[in-house]
């Protein structure tokens, strides 16, 4: 590869601004983005550009002209006298030269800093994570990916293998169940993840069989005490009526974590990449990245490093989470069941459910109430559960409920 000196680079950079402006943002901006070029008036022009190809859904040369005449006389200059083709080619040339020259800068400043965190008192540990997050945004090709056309997806065969939970949760899919303190949440957590560990689809009406899955649990709220006795409500039954002598199912012995720290983060990725589970269990959120006021940041953590294990592994993750209290302290029903915190939690999974209590006058049995609409019509969730069956918790499907239960008043 023949180097590229740093002035031909600063005239590539001008080059590919040039070509953003007369009409070629989007080819440009599919490969580059802002970071890419110099702080400053670059930096501005480019944003420029993006701003009006978003609200706009074209860039031209009087458009880009006129927001940076608003801007200063100084930017207004600047695209005048230094963005210029300069005869370096295809917009695309040009983006991509740019975008490689950024992370050849962004690969050696990630490489110093770890560098110099080796020679410092910091350990391994804190040094690899956050080497691998400075790599982490170098990780995107400069050619689009493959791309399907519609007739493509169509054809996508229904296969049995797409499902971790049959008519419920498919492999990838995100789900969250929530409920008030001592609801019941670990228990059927419990169920769902020790069933599908060994070949048993815990929540449908006859327990149905399936191939024992590789579940992998994070539960940093139960102590190993309550995780065994939840487990002896559970575990025995299901081995005499599958006849399997183990369940693939490991736990992670972690009780303090906090997945907004790097390490923490690398640490469960790396984890879960080693074990490849068809279905991760992981809460309770509340515990999972400190929190505080710092809702969006908690969020962030945690979906990050839960979307970068489903993508990784293609695991199905599960998540228990808190409610708040919600409007003078109602959380029966709809949103009031929402994970406490960010509202993004609400948008975020594929599945979100909250567990209800019916209240005195009909005892053990909880209403499944979703807080957010389902995006696949073909998936169904019991609409509530009863305990005291062969398992903690039995299924109620939504027949028998609308006949028992729809009508109570609680």
């Amino acid at each position: 590869m023949v180097e590229v000196s740093v002035e031909t680079i600063e005239l590539l950079r001008s080059a590919a601004l040039y070509h953003a402006t007369r009409g070629n943002a989007d080819e440009v901006f599919s490969i580059c983005d802002v970071a890419d070029f110099n702080p400053g008036h670059q930096q501005d022009i480019a944003a420029i550009c993006i701003s009006l190809l978003n609200s706009e859904g074209r860039v031209d040369p009087m458009s880009v002209y006129t927001r940076c005449s608003e801007r200063s006389p100084a930017l207004l200059k600047f695209y005048t006298v230094e963005i210029a083709e300069w005869a370096y080619g295809t917009p695309r040339y040009c983006a991509t030269k740019v975008r490689a020259a950024a992370d050849k800068q962004r690969l050696e400043a990630a490489l110093t800093r770890a560098t110099q965190q080796i020679t410092s008192e910091r350990g391994i540990e804190e040094v690899l994570a956050r080497l691998q997050q400075d790599l982490a945004v170098l990780e995107r090709p400069d050619d689009i990916q493959e791309t399907l056309t519609l007739d493509e997806i169509m054809s996508l065969p229904d296969s049995d293998d797409a499902w971790i939970m049959r008519g419920m949760l498919r492999q990838g899919d995100r789900a969250i169940f929530t409920g008030m303190e001592g609801g019941g949440k670990s228990v059927l957590m419990a169920q769902i993840t020790i069933g599908a560990a060994c070949g048993v689809h815990a929540l449908s009406m006859g327990l149905d069989r399936h191939e024992p899955l590789r579940v992998l649990v994070l539960d940093v709220e139960n102590s190993l005490i309550q995780v065994r006795n939840n487990a002896r409500k559970i575990y025995p039954y299901l081995l005499e009526m599958t006849g399997c002598k183990t369940a693939d199912l490991e736990w992670i012995d972690e009780r303090y974590i906090d997945l907004a720290n790097p390490v923490d983060a690398q640490r469960i990725i790396r984890l879960a990449k080693s074990r490849m589970p068809h279905l991760m269990f992981m809460g309770s959120v509340y515990k999972l990245a400190a929190e505080g006021e710092k809702h969006e940041q908690s969020f962030n953590a945690i979906s990050r490093t839960v979307d970068r294990i489903r993508a990784e592994t293609g695991a199905s993750v599960i998540l228990e989470a808190h409610t708040g209290h919600g409007f003078n302290n109602d959380r029966s029903k709809g949103s009031g069941m929402r994970p406490d915190g960010s509202s993004r939690w609400m948008r975020w999974p594929e599945a979100g459910l909250g567990m209800v209590p019916m209240g005195k006058k009909v005892k053990d049995v909880v209403e499944l109430v979703p807080f957010r609409g389902s995006r696949d019509d073909s998936v169904e969730w019991p609409k509530g559960l009863r305990r005291g069956g062969v398992m903690p918790w039995d299924p109620i499907f939504a027949d028998e409920w609308d006949a028992r239960y729809a009508q109570s008043d609680y």
